[in-house]
């Protein structure tokens, strides 16, 4: 009998505290959701969903504090982010080959920089290694400002916690399929990219695509041609997290969805699970960094080095330095008045200039006022007439609703697919007179035993006199 097991009936009767070990925050830029979840990765209760939005990276430590500061944490928290920066790239194998970490992250990030013209500069980074052959590797490769990624790493410590890391929601490394076993492959569908996972062959590291949902259509073709690549494997799963893709289904495959709860849960917990047992995730985990690179503290070393043989002659050089510092000083005392002096000037004509460029663009608006007032007037009718002319024939409108600075179109629909063809009609002719449109929600009434009807409702965002001025009448 080991150590370990002499000492485990001991740590039982210990008093244990209650609160959880790991904390796992999904955020979508609708709502967020939550997860405590205990030492061996098992969820502690039902998800909690908040109506707290983050429309962006820059918002996520608002996001954080809000959530987490409704209830102290675990003490560990995962953040799952679904619009984290995130970039697929391929080197050649020869380039990467027996190269050190450190190496390879200055390769990607010199790649990176050069073929997408996105800065790495004041960047967290994390990748992983998600295809590779003879000639080329593919990574996936996510980023966070730094500046977002230390006010999360404060927000957090302050609730006596610490941050596991940060990580895109996609790319989970299991089946979600009760009793599922290799090989299986999952198509998952987010707002900004679409992730196809495999595995053929236990012990293996799966295969992730990664593909920008961008363009007209282009994207949908590559995830086709990945598919129809492994047409061999019979268990399938498909993962939709949005509310703008229309999906169709196979009989082989699993569906699951995100305004389902139990597939929450389910999702929820097996990403608990491999978080927790520290199995190789294959996803770009961004966290901080920990101990010392060997490459780097060779630099260090050298750098040291240097600094001794500098210093060596340094006692020659400071006399003559003292001497220049003296002789020099009363130049700069002047040099300092002479720049306060420009800096009032100019501050003063950046005021002008200023005030001359706001009288221009007030005279400007002036006169465009009539014609404003014109297409204000038939914004109403020409909304009313866009709606009815463009709504298709399986979906029936039901309500208008209108609010303070939007209106909100509800409906019901017999395709799961018609009202974001709705959307996609609408947004151009209502973009004109200032309306924004939102991807519809949709709610399964379950009334028919392939799904459906779909009752929906259609946000659109009165972006007020500034979208009307920018737009066309037509």
């Amino acid at each position: 009998m080991n150590l370990k097991e002499k000492i485990a009936p001991l740590l039982a009767r210990l008093p244990q505290s209650a609160r959880p070990r790991h904390t796992l925050l999904y955020i979508t830029a609708e709502r967020t959701y939550r997860a405590d979840a205990d030492g061996h990765g098992k969820l502690l209760g039902e998800v909690e969903e908040y109506d707290k939005v983050c429309e962006g990276v820059d918002y996520l430590p608002e996001t954080v504090e809000y959530v987490l500061g409704k209830r102290k944490p675990a003490r560990r928290v995962w953040l799952l982010f679904d619009r984290l920066e995130s970039y697929s790239l391929a080197l050649p194998t020869a380039q990467v080959h027996g190269i050190g970490a450190a190496a390879l992250t200055q390769a990607l990030c010199f790649e990176l920089e050069a073929i997408t013209g996105v800065s790495v500069i004041n960047r967290q980074l994390g990748y992983t290694l998600c295809a590779s052959d003879d000639e080329m590797r593919n990574y996936w490769i996510s980023l966070i400002p730094q500046r977002i990624y230390d006010r999360l790493q404060t927000a957090i410590r302050g609730l006596r916690a610490r941050l596991g890391g940060v990580l895109h929601s996609g790319g989970l490394p299991r089946p979600l399929t009760e009793g599922g076993e290799v090989p299986w492959l999952r198509l998952e569908y987010w707002p900004d990219c679409a992730i196809g996972v495999r595995l053929l062959h236990p012990g293996e590291a799966p295969e992730v695509l990664v593909v920008p949902l961008e363009g007209a259509g282009g994207w949908q073709a590559e995830v086709e041609e990945w598919v129809a690549d492994h047409a061999s494997v019979s268990l399938r799963e498909q993962l939709t997290a949005g509310h703008t893709l229309s999906l169709g289904s196979e009989e082989n495959q699993t569906d699951l969805r995100f305004d389902r709860q139990q597939d929450l849960q389910l999702w929820l917990s097996a990403w608990a699970r491999a978080l927790v047992e520290g199995e190789e995730l294959h996803i770009p985990l961004i966290q901080e960094s920990r101990g010392i690179d060997r490459e780097i503290a060779y630099m260090v070393a050298s750098g040291a080095l240097a600094l001794t043989v500098v210093a060596a002659h340094a006692g020659w050089h400071t006399y003559r330095k003292l001497d220049y510092q003296a002789r020099t000083d009363e130049l700069k005392g002047l040099e300092k008045q002479i720049k306060s002096l420009r800096d009032g000037l100019k501050s003063r004509q950046d005021r002008l200039d200023g005030i001359q460029q706001n009288m221009a663009k007030l005279e400007q608006h002036f006169a465009h006022f009539p014609e404003l007032m014109e297409r204000l007037r038939r914004r109403p009718v020409r909304l009313l007439e866009n709606l009815a002319r463009q709504r298709p024939e399986e979906l029936v409108l039901t309500a208008i609703e209108r609010g303070e600075s939007r209106w909100i179109v509800r409906g019901v629909s017999l395709r799961f697919d018609a009202p974001n063809f709705y959307a996609t009609a609408l947004e151009p002719l209502l973009e004109a007179d200032g309306w924004q449109v939102a991807p519809p929600t949709k709610t399964d009434l379950e009334m028919f035993a392939q799904g459906g009807p779909w009752r929906f409702d259609l946000v659109l965002t009165d972006s007020g006199l500034e979208g009307l001025r920018d737009g066309d009448d037509g």
